[in-house]
């Protein structure tokens, strides 16, 4: 260890001798240019031969130390015994970490569900079957509930899509297209009557009221009373003409009896006119009558007709809407229907058995 040191030393001292007087050293001759490019040269060259000295004097202290410390373990660790015969048994310690191999991780909503009592703490050990903590079942009993009223919901759901239509719908649905058919033809046979029986009762009031006109008396005496009037008013007229030179008083007397036998034959005149007027109105409406009863009964009365051919339309379609309604009842449930309600079902049972 001496000798090492003293060589390290020898190299330190090496490392820090004196330059030469002579500005080239001990290797003349020299160039006096590249004296300054020596002298960066041995500065460098110290620096290296320091650190490499550092290094090695490092590098044997740890040597020295490492070789004592083996010779203080190995007397510490001796130990005398005798040799014998035995069975040796090989152990191995190793380190690690216990997992188990099956594990769940509780967490709630505190906002939703109250944690009333927790009777563990962190790493304590538990067993199978022990209380680990209390909550409020309140919210899970409600979802429970809600979950168990959707599957009844659906439950109903997927029954009535499986099965839409009962017994008694059916019958009322061959009730309702026998009702229709039964209305489709009262409708055709009614509209036709009925417009026929009108047109006959029009026909017949024309007919009667012509025959009363004809057969009245009153106007007939009104026309003969208008008559005598009016030869009484010509007679008086004609007896004052029959004086050749009348008076003034006589004039006047014979233009007041013409005035009024002009009004009693325009009075005569006007009833025979209007009589004949009555008559005239009550025979066309006789005539009318007549046309359109004939008309109806050729069916060439287009409204008659069209009315006709609506109310049969319209019966028409509710005889087509009721057996289209006992199609669907005999055809049965729609799969796209009850896939929809079975899928419903299954969604809310299984939401049931998560609550």
């Amino acid at each position: 260890m001496n000798r090492l040191s003293s060589r390290a030393r020898g190299t330190l001292t090496a490392a820090t001798l004196p330059a030469p007087s002579s500005p080239c050293g001990p290797f003349p001759p020299c160039r006096p240019a590249s004296r300054k490019r020596g002298r960066k040269m041995q500065k460098w060259q110290r620096v290296f031969i320091g650190g490499l000295a550092l290094i090695l004097i490092g590098a044997l202290a740890w040597a020295g130390s490492k070789v004592l410390r083996g010779q203080s373990q190995t007397t510490s660790l001796t130990r005398v015994v005798t040799v014998g015969r035995g069975n040796l048994v090989a152990s191995i310690t190793p380190t690690g970490e216990v997992v188990a191999q099956r594990q769940a991780q509780l967490s709630f909503d505190v906002n939703k569900i109250s944690l009333l009592e927790l009777r563990v703490a962190a790493g304590q050990q538990v067993k199978k079957g022990q209380v680990l903590a209390r909550i409020d079942p309140a919210t899970l009993q409600q979802a429970v509930d809600q979950a168990r009223a959707d599957m009844l919901s659906a439950e109903e759901a997927l029954a009535k899509a499986q099965k839409p239509y009962t017994e008694l719908d059916r019958q009322k649905a061959e009730l309702d297209v026998a009702q229709a058919q039964v209305a489709l033809e009262e409708a055709r046979l009614a509209t036709a009557d009925k417009t026929i029986r009108d047109a006959a009762n029009a026909l017949q009031q024309a007919r009667d009221k012509l025959a009363a006109l004809q057969n009245s008396t009153a106007t007939q005496e009104q026309i003969d009373r208008l008559q005598w009037l009016a030869n009484v008013a010509e007679a008086e007229h004609g007896q004052l003409l029959a004086n050749p030179n009348p008076t003034e008083q006589q004039r006047d007397r014979q233009l007041l009896a013409y005035n009024r036998m002009l009004e009693a034959k325009d009075n005569l005149e006007t009833a025979q006119a209007q009589a004949a007027l009555n008559l005239l109105n009550a025979q066309n409406a006789v005539m009318q009558a007549e046309e359109t009863l004939a008309e109806l009964q050729a069916n060439s009365n287009a409204l008659a007709l069209a009315q006709a051919r609506n109310k049969v339309a319209q019966a028409e379609y509710n005889l087509a809407k009721a057996k289209d309604t006992l199609a669907t009842i005999v055809a049965g449930p729609d799969p796209k229907t009850v896939q929809l309600a079975q899928a419903r079902y299954d969604a809310a049972k299984a939401t049931l058995a998560k609550a």
